[in-house]
């Protein structure tokens, strides 16, 4: 009786892990869980919202682009973006509600 009983426990141990872990991403009331990783996606700098775009022209007017993307996560959206001149390279981000901040300015001489 004790061998067939031991791989019947044995199996259904293995099912419960397995549904256990097919249930991962999931809340208590079965519905997905939000994403922790930010969606991505580089866009053309005339696609940035008409406040954020007058901007960075009239800020950083003798600045060129050197990327542009957009960021979503959990449905807030954010916009990076990083410009560059003779002498550095500067890095900002902003939301569609707030003015561009800047996150890290690079003088050109220390890279």
């Amino acid at each position: 009786m004790k061998k067939s009983i031991l791989p019947l426990i044995f199996c259904f141990a293995i099912a419960t892990v397995n549904v256990h872990a097919s249930e991962g991403g999931k809340t208590k009331g079965g519905m997905p869980e939000k994403k922790s990783s930010p969606a991505i996606h580089n866009i053309l700098s005339d696609k940035l919202p008409a406040r954020l775009q007058k901007s960075i022209k009239k800020e950083y007017s003798n600045y060129w682009i050197t990327g542009l993307y957009r960021s979503e996560l959990n449905g807030k959206v954010a916009y990076h973006i990083t410009i560059e001149n003779p002498d550095q390279i500067v890095r900002l981000s902003a939301t569609p509600s707030t003015q561009w901040a800047v996150n890290h300015i690079t003088p050109k001489d220390a890279q």
